[in-house]
């Protein structure tokens, strides 16, 4: 009985629009390379990933939010995330097939 009322509450909650994938940069977030061991810098620190991306990975299922994200990866970034377990939740597309198809397809 808890979980439906709180299903409502997120259901009835206005979400703020989807940002589309950005074509002309990674948006991938890695590691600043600061650690306690290193002077300056704040340990932790994420910083966007600089490199073009080639392709548009998007989620299969919609997460608690009834939505499905996307987001534009380079080469490196999505080795790591094939890297991960369990990460083959996702379709991926080229940027030249996004771009022809648009995000819906």
């Amino acid at each position: 009985m808890v979980k439906k009322k709180q299903q409502e509450k997120r259901r009835k909650k206005k979400l703020a629009p989807l940002v589309p994938p950005d074509l002309e940069r990674c948006e991938a977030e890695r590691s600043a390379g600061h650690t306690f061991m290193t002077l300056g810098g704040r340990v932790g620190q994420m910083v966007r990933c600089d490199s073009k991306p080639i392709i548009v990975v998007t989620e299969v299922s919609p997460g608690k939010d009834g939505r499905r994200g996307s987001m534009s990866l380079c080469g490196e970034c999505l080795n790591v995330l094939l890297a991960q377990p369990g990460a083959w939740n996702f379709t991926l597309r080229t940027l030249a097939r996004y771009r022809k198809l648009g995000p819906k397809a």
